[in-house]
């Protein structure tokens, strides 16, 4: 699994309008995760299975871009928002306390990628090609593709999935076999997706600090 364009292999997670890092850009709220050379995003399998994310209701939700190429993550038919959880369909991609979207909020540094009424987050394609943002054995977060297995966000000391693991707070977001796919520094391409000396949520590189999503 890769997250990256498979057109030029530049990554960049950020907003075109403004060029501020995150999943929405605090100055223009445009959604942007794209390849800034040449506009082509693909979220695949390594295998050759595209993936999708798509609406369980209606089963057609896609990394869709409107417009000068800012996405948005939401069906095209009934407008329900991907990330959600599928029990209760309550979204929730900020904070509760202050309402401030983010990975992490930057007024109280509440991380939510869950549902807070049941817990029970999803982030998946339906058919055979599952995506799943945690993982099936013990329920703790993860990114990962179930026909290979490549690919994984996960804990390096107990080795649950995670966007960050309950047990001990320690992530890293690597290949397994090549060490080099993924979210990664262009300049060094160092990864690293968390920060080890406060835990909180970082996406940059530890060695040059070239890319980061923060909400600045």
């Amino acid at each position: 699994m890769r997250l990256y364009c498979e057109g030029c292999y530049h990554m960049r997670l950020y907003c075109k309008g403004c060029y501020h890092m995150g999943l929405y850009c605090e100055g223009c709220y445009h959604m942007g995760l794209y390849c800034e050379r040449c506009y082509h995003m693909i979220l695949n399998c390594e295998g050759g299975y595209h993936m999708r994310l798509y609406c369980e209701r209606c089963y057609h939700m896609r990394l869709y871009s409107e417009g000068c190429f800012h996405i948005r993550l939401y069906c095209e038919r009934c407008y329900q928002m991907g990330l959600y959880c599928e029990g209760c369909y309550h979204m929730r991609l900020y904070c509760e306390r202050c309402y401030h979207m983010g990975l992490y909020c930057e007024e109280c540094y509440h991380m939510r990628l869950h549902c807070e009424r049941c817990y029970h987050m999803r982030l998946y394609s339906e058919g055979c090609f599952h995506m799943r943002l945690y993982c099936e054995r013990c329920y703790q977060m993860g990114l990962y593709c179930e026909g290979c297995y490549h690919m994984r966000l996960y804990c390096e000391r107990c080795y649950h999935m995670g966007l960050y693991c309950e047990e001990c707070y320690h992530m890293r977001l690597h290949c397994e076999r090549y060490y080099h796919m993924g979210l990664y520094c262009e300049g060094c391409y160092h990864m690293r997706l968390y920060c080890e000396g406060c835990y909180h949520m970082r996406l940059h590189c530890e060695r040059c600090y070239h890319m980061k999503m923060i909400m600045i």
